[in-house]
């Protein structure tokens, strides 16, 4: 499984949604969103999974404060923002966008019923109100219209670069093409129901119900803690009673394999082999286990070996360092070999053998294929 469409997907996939006995309650009154039921009552369904078993993150701050702490600071914390109440909309208002690529020009404003796009361009000109920002705006945010009257949503051509500070052509949509195969109109790019459910995936901690139409839904966003730890709140009402130990977790993330499934939903360890080196850089599960490293023991390496996956991604390098030296500094293990006068303590072993790479309008990511990468070579 690549991308979750809905929490409860994913947590169905690792055999989590069953009727259990509880200390709390006689019976779980978690729902069953069996096969085969139908739309109105798998909504209903949903709504009372959302109503009695999420608890929310104010329920964990008290027995997890450095967690909580750590996740407000992380991108996973603000990676959606209705785009009326966004930083970025008080910043667009009253401005207007013209795009280098083709001249599109684009109109912002701001008021009490939303924040609007107006975009003209080769003779086309379209309106849409927008609806959502996202993306964490550590590199980039990009806006989502949802279009009540087809189901479906527009990604629009204009993507805020924060590395550079303004707009550009939003990633993906090069070429200005009215309903052709890059761009369908000069708003930007339509997006079906489905794609536009897969995309929120990985931004929200839970969206629709099977066969809710988008208009409906009740999106919650941002990666909140139940996005990956699932419904907590039968297990947060037995921590007010001292008997937190009683709920045991609804994810194994203990297990390595689960953990690494967990973060490749969105982060992806797999990718279409079509797919250009540049664009599979940032996919970074995909990439770590092309590694000699994690070949050899895959339950000893993880995203979380070297990364808290609740806090911010550290910029420590002395940090990763010690990571790599716990398996590269015995005399049976692989060293550096590159100078014998190297000192492989205070060298940067990222710079070489996870080398950061451009992937677009001056955006990096670092490479997590690690490895010995032949200077103007690169590896596929």
């Amino acid at each position: 499984m690549i991308r979750l469409i809905l929490l409860v997907a994913f947590l169905a996939a690792l055999g989590i949604f069953w009727t259990f006995r509880n200390p709390i309650r006689e019976e779980s009154s978690v729902p069953q969103l069996t096969e085969g039921t139908s739309a109105n009552r798998a909504r209903e369904q949903w709504e009372t999974l959302l109503a009695t078993q999420f608890a929310g993150d104010a329920a964990c701050i008290s027995c997890h404060p450095n967690e909580s702490a750590a996740h407000q600071r992380s991108g996973h914390s603000h990676t959606a923002f209705p785009m009326e109440e966004s930083e970025l909309a008080q910043q667009l208002d009253g401005t207007t966008y013209e795009d280098s690529l083709d001249s599109r020009i684009v109109d912002f404003t701001l008021d009490d019923n939303g924040f609007f796009a107006k975009v003209t361009g080769q003779g086309e000109t379209v309106h849409h109100r927008v609806d959502w920002l996202l993306g964490s705006g550590t590199h980039a945010q990009t806006a989502v219209s949802i279009l009540v009257d087809k189901n479906a949503g527009l990604e629009h051509c204009w993507t805020w670069f924060t590395n550079q500070n303004e707009l550009g052509r939003t990633p993906g949509q090069t070429d200005f093409k009215p309903h052709g195969e890059s761009i369908d109109s000069c708003g930007g790019r339509d997006m079906s129901t489905l794609e536009v459910t897969q995309c929120f995936s990985c931004h929200m901690t839970f969206g629709p119900a099977p066969g809710q139409s988008l208009a409906e839904v009740k999106w919650q966003p941002n990666i909140r803690c139940e996005r990956c730890h699932g419904p907590r709140r039968i297990h947060a009402e037995a921590a007010l009673q001292g008997r937190a130990a009683e709920i045991k977790p609804m994810v194994n993330l203990k297990d390595p394999q689960v953990e690494m499934k967990l973060c490749a939903q969105c982060h992806r360890d797999q990718v279409d082999e079509k797919s250009p080196e540049k664009d599979v850089i940032r996919f970074q599960p995909y990439r770590l286990q092309k590694s000699p490293c994690y070949q050899a023991d895959p339950s000893s390496l993880t995203c979380t070996t070297c990364h808290d996956p609740h806090d911010q991604t550290s910029h420590n390098i002395e940090r990763y360092q010690q990571t790599c030296l716990n398996c590269h500094s015995k005399p049976h293990q692989s060293q550096c070999d590159r100078d014998q006068n190297l000192d492989i303590a205070s060298d940067n072993c990222i710079s070489c053998h996870m080398p950061a790479r451009e992937w677009n309008n001056g955006i990096e990511f670092v490479d997590h294929w690690i490895r010995v990468v032949e200077q103007n070579k690169g590896g596929k």
